[in-house]
């Protein structure tokens, strides 16, 4: 998990604008990242999602981890996020 974040951090930066779903930074915030987290707190009822924004790339990219039975979104609720 460790070399993930780390490759995340390294990676972020570049000259892309745009948010690509083909990228492998995509791949990796977006679906990587957040099934290793799943796997390692081995508990279904969090609901774990990364981005990195929608259409334009943001500055800031965050990882969210919330409790299901709270929320499974970022726009209400409690949520626990993990700003990169």
């Amino acid at each position: 998990m460790k070399e993930l974040f780390q490759m995340v951090l390294e990676n972020y930066i570049n000259n892309e604008k745009k948010v690509d779903s083909n990228s492998k930074m995509y791949d990796l915030l977006i679906r990587m990242l957040p099934w290793k987290l799943e796997t390692f707190l081995k508990r279904s009822n969090f609901c774990i999602k990364g981005s990195m924004g929608k259409g334009m790339k943001t500055p800031y990219l965050w990882v969210a981890i919330m409790n299901k039975s709270i929320t499974e979104t970022t726009q209400k609720g409690f949520i626990y996020c993990l700003f990169i």
